[in-house]
């Protein structure tokens, strides 16, 4: 029987027999140290419990759990200020959605009315966490922005090839009301800006020169001065 069936079933003596077998042969593991140190705890012997706890994060000084038992058994003992010390490395090293972590907090809490310098950690912390959500929220809204500006941007290069400029145009312009600064929409854009100024001028000048062919002055004087209106005042840069 493992360690692990064998203490789910309540058997300690055999768990901490299999436990300590497997550290011998060589499973010299945060886990192993740790299911010892539990085992030993719940027998009363708390001083072994915290040499195992303490041998665990010698082995991996990440390893959660062992924080937070260490934290538990030195609260029990009534060692608050070492309590406080592992319970705000749980904190520190978790991650802000776990419900440990969520504990420890609470624990600290709870200890800050005994221990009043922990108020100030325990705001800190929390601004920690806001920070670190609101950086979160910021990237997962720019993701989305991102997305959508490229789907407009497809749809735009998508009616260009069909022709339709005015539509294309109109669909960079909302990909750059989400991503300003892109320079492949920046330059989509102002290439298709170009493009819908040449063929209009085309079309102005042409239709300006069948009128003046014609006779029809005034006429062909209002297209020459469409024409020269469709060009834009400012340089439009486009890479080539």
């Amino acid at each position: 029987m493992s360690g692990y069936e064998a203490q789910k079933k309540g058997d300690l003596d055999t768990a901490l027999t299999a436990y300590i077998k497997a550290a011998e042969l060589g499973d010299q593991s945060a886990p192993i140290f740790n299911d010892i140190g539990v085992i030993y705890e719940q027998t009363g012997a708390d001083g072994k419990a915290e040499v195992n706890y303490l041998r665990a994060l010698t082995v991996d000084n990440q390893y959660l759990p062992a924080y937070s038992n260490l934290a538990y058994l030195y609260q029990r003992r009534g060692d608050l200020n070492k309590a406080a010390e592992y319970f705000k490395k749980r904190v520190e090293l978790g991650s802000p959605y776990d419900a440990w972590t969520t504990k420890a907090k609470d624990e600290l809490s709870v200890l800050a009315r005994k221990l009043p310098r922990l108020r100030r950690w325990l705001v800190e912390q929390e601004t920690i966490t806001l920070n670190r959500q609101l950086t979160r929220q910021a990237q997962e809204d720019f993701y989305h922005k991102v997305l959508s500006a490229n789907n407009y941007y497809n749809e735009a290069q998508a009616l260009e090839k069909m022709d339709k400029l005015e539509a294309a145009l109109d669909e960079y312009n909302r990909a750059l009301l989400l991503t300003p600064k892109s320079p492949k929409i920046i330059e989509a854009r102002n290439k298709l800006i170009l493009n819908i100024t040449k063929r209009d001028l085309k079309q102005y000048t042409e239709t300006a020169m069948k009128l003046l062919e014609s006779g029809d002055t005034v006429s062909a004087g209002i297209e020459f001065r469409k024409a020269i209106a469709t060009i834009p005042s400012e340089p439009i840069p486009v890479s080539r």
